[in-house]
């Protein structure tokens, strides 16, 4: 006990830092941790010598568990698979598949058997593969059976090709398909698991005699980067740099301190999940926990749950999802130790939901790129949750960073500039691009990030945003990612989005998702009157969709999220719909596969170009999710379609926009027959939600709004939605749904100084707070 003691409090206070003379914002990390000199397949050998009967992953979706020395035996005779193929040293392999144990070991056995692994997002369409393949004359491709319809758009010549043979006229360098199928094989293709019967005893032996003649310094992946312009580049990351980012990542993230089980819920196809995962799990022996091929908050539940996992690595948006997921199910995590933040910028509202929500001890965020072998700031052992709130961490040991103005000068401590990096982890190159390497790589090894970045004395850093991304307006820096931090903030905010777009007066003013969406509304070809749907229980989507819909001059219509097949087609053919906006489930409905039953031409459709014979006006069906799905766009590629000019075009819109022409479409089934639909008008809408404004006295104190009633409805779309805009009220959503205890828990938390709800609603939240289980001053804070 008092030597770990004694080893703790050594590390933590020799690891130094070097500062520029002149107070300029350079730092350099010295630690007494010496890097490791060795290759991927040199630190899998010392895993499986270390912890030859510990748990190295555990596939959940496919029931499926191997030990470290499992997975050398198995990677190892995959490698001389490889091998008997006719690969050699150095070959581009390319695997194309989502989580699971297949590409787990060849990720590994590319590297035991020196080749040089090509990670492929399970996301590209075909002329993204056939882009990827080229740019790294790949010999041989290993897939999901999933993906092998794409591959024959790619590949068409696998049809007439004998396994090993493929003569591709589109990727001339390809030789070899391999599939990972249950006993199926492909025309062209070997099936994966033929590669472990190709080898003898003889050449699994091989294997490990190959690993001294690998140098640490030589290439062991590519990974692709799109960067701030042009196409993906391929980044070439040495052995190396693999190593001992993910060993000083592990030591970080106190992976020492336990037999860690960790939930990996990110694509190991990116540099996160495969430095930090899997090469990470092997510096202590921890366990990786892979829930699912693709990303499920469900699956990610119940692995946690049933593995016992006390680690967890994720993006900002799966936290997000899996918060929600825990809400829906009313349940709570068993005590989790570590929650590593990754992947894109994540909001100190959520690290602290987290923190606080989650049950999480450790609390780590970070920075990085794939240029620089994935992490280059971390948080620091022993950081308390507060440090991950305002920073992205501290550099990572054996580096130096510098933070520069336009003309590469260091600018002071605390001043935003571009952060360049130099250091270990720095990439070999992009691959078969000189030029572009030489734009962000200088020959003294500095990196040049494109970020804007804050660098503090104690090597803590703070990223603010892209250097293309910088709004000036009226002469001031606007960095977006403090814009939309703020905006991050706000309980009706999943995400938001900040840019910048030109203004007669200003140069550029700050428009924050709204106008971007509005923008790509009519980018897919809707036209002022044309009716957009919203099929979602109140959220992001919803409140966001009202207002771009009506920005870009369009009829936003709000459909029930309890609606039932034969109601939804009814109502989008009522008001001839041009495109929907919907999540992908609410409570127990699958949304998807209840769209799939009614537009069944969705399968071969292309995204907004739907020609549906039960809704013949549908032309785009737009799902709020991260996930994508046939014939659909994902909300995230919606707001990525405008140009900055159509953004620029939206504001000079808002004139040709008459207050007495129709804004939504709500439906009512009044006493009779059918529901039919009220069309409001701008103007009626408004003066509404203004004159209630006014009579309930928004205008005398800042006022943050408990909306308990659906947007759907016109309750919660006027005097929610509509008046919040009137004296710049907080709308607070506790919920996709009423739940009298979240109502509560959102009105103390966000100090709500109004509640809007029906009587039934009030009175169930008196209930619960007359039962001990909510505050004390409801009377005062009710109104509605």
């Amino acid at each position: 006990m008092l030597r770990q003691v004694f080893v703790k409090r050594f590390f933590q206070t020799a690891v130094r830092f070097r500062n520029s003379p002149s107070d300029q914002s350079y730092v350099h990390c010295i630690s007494p941790r010496p890097l490791l000199y060795r290759t991927i397949g040199q630190h899998l050998r010392l895993a499986a010598e270390r912890y030859p009967n510990r748990e190295a992953l555990v596939s959940c979706h496919e029931a499926r568990r191997f030990t470290f020395s499992d997975v050398l035996e198995r990677v190892d005779r995959l490698a001389a698979g490889l091998q008997q193929l006719g690969l050699k040293s150095g070959d581009r392999v390319g695997i194309w598949a989502h989580n699971s144990s297949t590409s787990y070991l060849t990720s590994l056995a590319v590297a035991r058997a020196g080749m040089i692994l090509v990670g492929i997002n399970p996301a590209l369409k075909a002329r993204e593969l056939r882009h990827v393949l080229k740019t790294v004359d790949a010999k041989a491709l290993i897939a999901g059976d999933s993906f092998f319809e794409t591959i024959k758009e790619v590949v068409p010549e696998l049809l007439a090709s004998s396994p090993g043979y493929v003569q591709s006229a589109r990727v001339p360098s390809l030789t070899l398909v391999v599939v990972d199928s249950a006993g199926e094989r492909f025309p062209g293709t070997f099936n994966f698991q033929e590669l472990f019967q190709f080898c003898t005893e003889q050449d699994v032996s091989k294997i490990e005699a190959l690993q001294p003649s690998i140098s640490p310094d030589s290439g062991a992946c590519l990974l692709f980067t799109s960067g701030t312009t042009g196409k993906p580049k391929a980044a070439l990351l040495s052995h190396f740099s693999i190593i001992n980012n993910a060993s000083i990542t592990s030591y970080r993230n106190e992976l020492d301190s336990t037999n860690h089980r960790i939930c990996v819920q990110v694509s190991l196809s990116h540099a996160f999940g495969l430095i930090d995962g899997i090469i990470g799990s092997m510096d202590y022996g921890s366990t990786m926990v892979l829930p699912g091929a693709k990303f499920n908050a469900r699956s990610s539940v119940q692995a946690i749950l049933q593995e016992k996992c006390t680690a967890i690595y994720g993006t900002p948006t799966m936290y997000v999802d899996l918060l929600e997921e825990l809400r829906l199910q009313r349940t709570r995590l068993p005590p989790v130790k570590v929650a590593v933040v990754g992947g894109s910028p994540c909001s100190a509202q959520l690290m602290l939901d987290i923190h606080q929500q989650l049950g999480v001890k450790h609390v780590r965020s970070g920075y990085g790129m794939t240029e620089l072998a994935s992490s280059s700031f971390v948080s620091d052992r022993g950081d308390p949750v507060e440090a991950a709130l305002d920073s992205v961490g501290k550099i990572i040991d054996h580096c130096e960073a510098k933070v520069v103005d336009q003309n590469g000068r260091t600018v002071p401590f605390g001043t935003p500039g571009e952060l360049w990096f130099r250091g270990f982890g720095t990439m070999l190159g992009f691959w078969g691009d000189e030029a572009k390497t030489k734009e962000v790589l200088g020959r003294d090894g500095w990196l040049k990030t494109g970020d804007q970045f804050i660098l503090q004395k104690n090597g803590y850093g703070k990223i603010v945003g892209r250097i293309k991304d910088i709004i000036i307006r009226g002469g001031d820096n606007v960095y977006p990612k403090e814009v939309e931090d703020v905006l991050d903030t706000h309980p009706g905010i999943l995400e938001s989005y900040c840019i910048g777009v030109p203004d007669e007066r200003l140069g550029e003013r700050v428009c924050a998702f709204v106008d971007r969406m509005a923008a790509a509304f009519h980018q897919l070809g809707l036209e002022k009157g044309d009716r957009v749907g919203i099929w979602a229980p109140n959220g992001v989507a919803y409140y966001l969709t009202i207002f771009a819909a009506a920005r870009a001059g369009l009829i936003s219509v709000g459909f029930n999220p309890a609606l039932q097949l034969r109601e939804l087609e009814y109502a989008l053919n009522k008001v001839e719909l041009k495109a929907l906006v919907a999540v992908d489930s609410f409570r127990s409905q699958n949304f998807i596969a209840m769209l799939q039953e009614l537009l069944p031409d969705l399968e071969g459709s292309s995204a907004g170009n739907l020609n549906s014979s039960r809704v013949k006006s549908l032309k785009s069906v737009i799902i709020a999710s991260e996930k994508s799905y046939t014939g659909t766009i994902s909300m995230s590629d919606l707001i990525n379609l405008p140009t900055e000019h159509c953004i620029s075009n939206i504001e000079s819109t808002q004139r040709t926009i008459n207050p007495d022409s129709g804004a939504c479409l709500l439906f009512t089934s009044g006493t009779t027959g059918q529901p039919k639909a009220a069309l409001l008008s701008h103007f009626g809408l408004l003066n509404n939600a203004a004159q209630g404004s006014y009579r309930m006295g928004f205008d005398r104190n800042q006022q943050r709004i408990c909306l308990t009633v659906p947007m759907f409805h016109v309750f919660g779309l006027t005097f929610g939605a509509a008046a919040s805009l009137t004296y710049g009220s907080t709308l607070v959503v506790p919920g996709v749904a009423f739940n009298a205890g979240e109502t509560l828990q959102a009105i103390v938390k966000e100090k709500c100084r109004t509640v809007y709800g029906t009587p039934t609603i009030e009175k169930d939240c008196h209930r619960i707070r007359d039962d001990g289980n909510g505050g004390n001053d409801l009377h005062e804070r009710s109104r509605g």
